[in-house]
């Protein structure tokens, strides 16, 4: 269910204004929780907008800021928002509560990391928002992380044998063909929608 901040977002912003917007920029690549929550937000918009995936939210806000009928999706937990909602470029149209998609840690079939912690300290990939949630998820573990720009990028870096794991979503983590190894975790997100702020 989501539920609307009316202190940022005015009713009427939603039931109609959304309708003059037929793209959502938000950060990508393909399996982001992002992704995953403007394919829903965009379920709710008649005008049923093209999501349009960039390396960062800051490249997605430049998107809208030169271009017309498009918002900006972004997670509240993403540690730069404030450069959003403090801007002579963008306005926060509305907020609402999400849960990402499952996340856990994940690795390539077959990699045990107990195992491997035994000979050295792991490596592992994550965004910086949920990092803090491997220690959780691998208790008794010793790690580096490496710090990704998206959870699916984390995955990526799996993939490409960066990395020895990564705390990434369910869907990352199947696109890339890995494999859970921890127990999942949902998280309740706050997202707000900006526009292009309208020049006086």
């Amino acid at each position: 269910m989501i539920m609307f901040y009316k202190s940022i977002a005015k009713a009427s912003d939603y039931s109609g204004n959304l309708d003059a917007y037929n793209v959502i920029a938000t950060l990508g690549p393909t399996g982001t929780s992002s992704e995953n929550t403007a394919l829903f937000f965009g379920t709710k918009m008649r005008s049923k907008p093209k999501i349009k995936l960039f390396d960062t939210y800051e490249d997605a806000e430049h998107f809208i800021f030169s271009s017309q009928h498009s918002l900006m999706l972004v997670a509240n937990a993403y540690k730069r928002i404030n450069e959003f909602y403090i801007s002579d470029r963008t306005n926060p149209l509305l907020s609402f509560f999400f849960n990402t998609p499952p996340y856990g840690i994940a690795t390539k079939t077959g990699v045990d990391l107990t195992e491997l912690n035994r000979e050295r300290i792991l490596h592992i990939a994550s965004h910086h928002a949920p990092k803090h949630l491997i220690a959780k998820l691998l208790p008794n573990h010793q790690f580096n992380v490496l710090d990704a720009a998206s959870t699916s990028l984390a995955a990526k870096m799996v993939a490409k044998g960066e990395v020895d794991a990564c705390l990434t979503t369910k869907i990352a983590c199947e696109k890339e063909g890995l494999v859970l190894q921890s127990h999942e975790v949902d998280i309740q997100m706050l997202w707000t929608a900006f526009t292009k702020k309208v020049q006086q």
